[in-house]
């Protein structure tokens, strides 16, 4: 089995040694699940607390997406919290949800022709910990080539990929190269890439 290709990135606020921003991804045979967590406020308190959700989400990530938030934002409602989403993939299928400003694309990419079209995912408002009204679970097909791209709100958001077009087709490059151009300097910061391969039947 080939190993995912995933760029995972975090810078933490200027100025401090600890990041609230905290990111993580795990493989259970053909399933992969990314999370990507953002703990309120930055510091070391927002460090611990993005900790114990990404701590969560690798221990239940096996259940199903309405499963896994309801049960986190219960077992953080009484901790300091902050804001997720999470990706699974399976095959060529795509399952994702959102709780906060934790932003999401989906990335289609033709590197033959040089064109790429970015499709922002869904985020549902709330917080982990501090409750949310609904989940939408979105169910997307992939193609091989195209990108995941997951960011806290320590970075600007992305409306094309245009001044990355050269290093588009290497996951580790753009995440690197997108948190360096697009970090904000009053926040930390982090990115998560999946380039999606050709899955064999």
């Amino acid at each position: 089995m080939l190993r995912p290709q995933i760029s995972l990135n975090r810078r933490a606020y200027p100025g401090e040694a600890d990041c609230g921003d905290q990111l993580d991804w795990w493989q259970d045979g053909k399933r992969l699940c990314c999370c990507v967590v953002d703990g309120l406020g930055h510091g070391p308190l927002a460090k611990v607390a993005g900790c114990e959700i990404l701590q969560f989400v690798g221990r239940q990530r096996a259940v199903s997406p309405e499963s896994l938030f309801t049960t986190c934002d219960k077992a953080m409602n009484k901790e300091r919290g902050g804001v997720m989403a999470v990706a699974w993939i399976e095959g060529d299928q795509l399952t994702y949800a959102s709780v906060g400003n934790i932003a999401g694309y989906l990335v289609h990419v033709d590197v033959e022709q040089e064109t790429h079209r970015l499709e922002q995912l869904n985020m549902d408002r709330g917080m982990i910990g501090g409750g949310f009204k609904r989940l939408t679970v979105q169910k997307l097909t992939l193609t091989a080539g195209d990108l995941l791209i997951m960011h806290s709100d320590g970075v600007n958001p992305l409306y094309n990929l245009e001044p990355w077009q050269p290093v588009i087709d290497n996951c580790e490059m753009l995440g690197r190269v997108i948190l360096e151009d697009q970090a904000k300097q009053t926040d930390d910061a982090c990115v998560l890439v999946y380039h999606h391969q050709r899955v064999k039947p």
